[in-house]
C-alpha cells in the first residue's frame, strides 16, 4: 500500500498554463497560472484569496468545467482536489491534433498581400 505522500508524486504534469476559477456560488472569473496537473488535483497561483475547504468551480483549456475543493494554501499558492478525476494530458494537446493535419505543401500560401488571379 502507497502513503499519501507517494500517491500524489505519481502521474504529475508539469506545465505552465492559464485556467479560470469562481469561488463557491460567487460570479466573478479569477485567472489563475497552473503549475502542475494530475488527475486528482492541481497546484495553482494567483492573486486570489482562497482557504483549505473552499469550493471551487475550475475551467481548463481542453478539459473543461470541474469542481473541486482548496486541500491547502500558502500566500499566492494552493492546491486544489477534483471532485472528479481528469486526464491531465488532455490539457496540453493542441487543436491541431484534433485530426488529420494537411500537408504544408497543400496549404493555402499567406502573405501580406493575398492576391487572387
Amino acid at each position: 500500500m502507497l502513503d499519501k505522500t507517494e500517491n500524489r508524486a505519481r502521474a504529475r504534469e508539469s506545465l505552465f498554463q492559464f485556467a479560470e476559477i469562481i469561488l463557491g456560488d460567487g460570479t466573478q472569473w479569477h485567472k489563475v497560472r497552473v503549475r502542475n496537473l494530475s488527475a486528482n488535483g492541481m497546484k495553482a497561483e494567483g492573486n486570489v484569496c482562497v482557504a483549505p475547504g473552499d469550493a471551487l468551480q475550475i475551467r481548463i483549456s481542453n478539459i473543461g468545467a470541474l469542481r473541486g475543493k482548496v486541500a491547502w494554501a500558502d500566500g499566492t499558492s494552493f492546491g486544489v482536489a477534483f471532485d472528479t478525476a481528469i486526464d491531465p494530458k488532455q490539457a496540453r494537446k493542441s487543436p491541431a491534433s484534433e485530426g488529420p493535419i494537411m500537408p504544408r505543401y497543400l496549404r493555402p500560401i499567406k502573405t501580406k498581400y493575398n492576391i487572387r488571379h
